[in-house]
């Protein structure tokens, strides 16, 4: 089995994990995370609709999509 190798990031949350104690900060830095993320996927989807790559025809479709998947 061949040693795992972490990315600059993955190190960086693993020693900071060591300060973490509570099941409460935990939640805290899940929040946190989740925050990021968000203000993330916020941002492209906002240059993907300003750049006409997704319309609201595109997210109908999509939705039409997924829901076709999850009949089965």
């Amino acid at each position: 089995m061949g040693a795992t190798v972490f990315n600059a990031t993955q190190r960086h949350l693993l020693e900071m994990f060591r300060f973490n104690d509570t099941p409460e900060e935990l939640d805290e830095l899940k929040a946190a995370l989740m925050a990021f993320y968000n203000e993330k996927l916020t941002k492209r989807l906002q240059t993907l609709t300003n750049e006409g790559v997704i319309t609201p025809e595109k997210l109908d479709e999509i939705k039409a999509a997924r829901l076709r998947l999850h009949k089965d």
